[in-house]
């Protein structure tokens, strides 16, 4: 964890955090220090397997949403229950309705900020 020139300033405490942690990992004996290795690399590949299966579960909820079909539907091909796709899809900025009669589509409209050092105008 080397401290780039062109980094953001860190803040002392987190300053001193890292420079603990340096330390107990150099007084980690050879073995120690592979079993860590292992360990984080173990993680690591846990949280990239979550991501991916969050890719793919997007790319099924979203394509068969855009194919019409309803929130218990998609449910069932993801194995989830049917709010629990709609939070997923809310979360990422689309609505998909209880209702078979109808299929809500909303599209997020991004909004400038506006600051008041600028005068108020975005």
């Amino acid at each position: 964890m080397s401290d780039c020139p062109e980094s953001r300033p860190r803040p002392g405490w987190l300053v001193k955090i890292m420079a603990a942690k340096q330390a107990a990992l150099a007084s980690l004996t050879p073995e120690e220090l592979a079993e860590a290795e292992a360990v984080r690399s173990e993680r690591k590949a846990r949280a990239e397997a979550r991501r991916l299966a969050t890719v793919e579960r997007a790319k099924t909820i979203f394509s068969m949403f855009a194919d019409g079909r309803s929130d218990i539907e998609i449910a069932a091909a993801v194995g989830r229950e049917s709010r629990a796709v709609r939070r997923f899809a809310e979360l990422r900025g689309f609505t998909i309705t209880r209702s078979e009669d109808s299929v809500s589509r909303l599209v997020p409209i991004a909004r400038a900020c506006r600051h008041p050092d600028d005068g108020g105008k975005p």
